[in-house]
């Protein structure tokens, strides 16, 4: 419990007008009238607050979170939220770089007064190291389920066991206060939730439901989602492996096969055929005079019309090894890619 007293001014309140005191920072009001004040839920945290503005719906702290720029982090060079302005950082970084001034005057490893071996000490009084810690804490029972040392004494639960335990109201409670500006993103997102399988939630179905909760409040999904959308917000795969963004893909992908599913979006296959056409399309040579010759509308009853052109072709004929086969591929290529885009 924190014992340090607040900060109080003496003020005017701006709505019953008498003189008292209050622990506002940035308004004159009493602590009647602030009660008083109708509360409404915030779209972002989901938290009832009393100043919530009509235009976007976000309490004052979500606005100012919503209001930081996104730019390349001074420290590790991604593209990210800048949450320290001042020396612009991204919150992982700015956190990294809190921890390291923390440990500045604590040394590296010392010996351990109670095993006597060389780790960090977790006090800078005393040479304890954070597995001795624990124990002298927690004692040395092992854990109900997987025999680790526990870390709750009341369920003897190590420390993985016992945030599994908590798992499930943690993530019935974030479901039941998600909510968004857009109604099409609370229908994705309740998609996704109709998978869960409650028998199997742990902390890391917990912890990924929450990641893209909080990714669907910050970007903008435009109905109908696409693979082409999907393909350009799901993140790069990256040589270093990072949580988040396998999170964020895995979701991603699943809310695509979902509503494939439904039939509102076409199958990942076809998506993949169409996109291997085209791009064939796009490197197959040009026609030439040496394979077609362009003749008038009307003559002939072989002459065929290229899907790409106004004008009526008709095969030439074919000169060189391989050359017929070559330019019947083409046209196969052609009449398939056309079935595909209308229907």
């Amino acid at each position: 419990m924190n014992d340090k007293p607040a900060i109080k001014r003496e003020i005017t309140c701006e709505v019953c007008g008498r003189r008292c005191q209050t622990e506002q920072k940035g308004r004159d009001s009493c602590r009647d009238c602030h009660r008083k004040e109708p509360s409404v839920r915030c779209l972002s945290c989901g938290l009832m607050k009393h100043l919530i503005a009509v235009e976007t719906g976000l309490c004052p702290r979500c606005t100012r979170i919503v209001a930081r720029p996104e730019a390349e982090c001074v420290l590790c060079g991604r593209f990210k939220v800048i949450y320290n302005q001042e020396d612009w950082l991204c919150k992982t970084c700015n956190k990294r770089k809190r921890q390291l001034s923390r440990n500045e005057g604590r040394p590296n490893k010392v010996q351990c007064s109670i095993c006597g071996q060389m780790r960090v000490s977790v006090f800078l009084s005393k040479a304890i190291c954070r597995t001795c810690q624990r124990v002298m804490k927690n004692g040395c029972e092992a854990c109900a389920q997987c025999h680790r040392v526990i870390h709750d004494k009341t369920r003897r639960f190590c420390l993985k066991c016992y945030q599994d335990s908590l798992a499930p109201s943690a993530l019935r409670n974030f479901l039941a206060s998600f909510t968004t500006t857009y109604s099409y993103k609370n229908m994705l997102f309740d998609l996704l939730a109709s998978t869960i399988e409650w028998e199997s939630v742990n902390q890391k179905i917990n912890q990924r439901f929450q990641i893209f909760g909080r990714f669907l409040q910050s970007h903008q999904f435009h109905k109908p989602l696409t693979w082409e959308i999907i393909e350009a917000t799901v993140p790069p795969l990256e040589p270093i492996k990072h949580s988040t963004r396998e999170i964020l893909r895995t979701c991603l992908l699943t809310l695509g096969h979902l509503l494939a599913a439904r039939g509102e979006l076409e199958s990942c296959e076809i998506f993949l055929e169409k996109r291997r056409s085209l791009a064939s399309l796009e490197h197959a040579p040009r026609p030439s005079s040496r394979f077609f010759i362009a003749t008038p509308r009307g003559s002939g009853s072989e002459r065929q019309h290229h899907p790409t052109c106004s004008t009526t072709w008709s095969p030439s004929p074919p000169s060189g090894p391989g050359a017929k086969s070559r330019a019947w591929e083409r046209q196969r290529r052609c009449r398939r890619l056309t079935s595909m885009i209308t229907c």
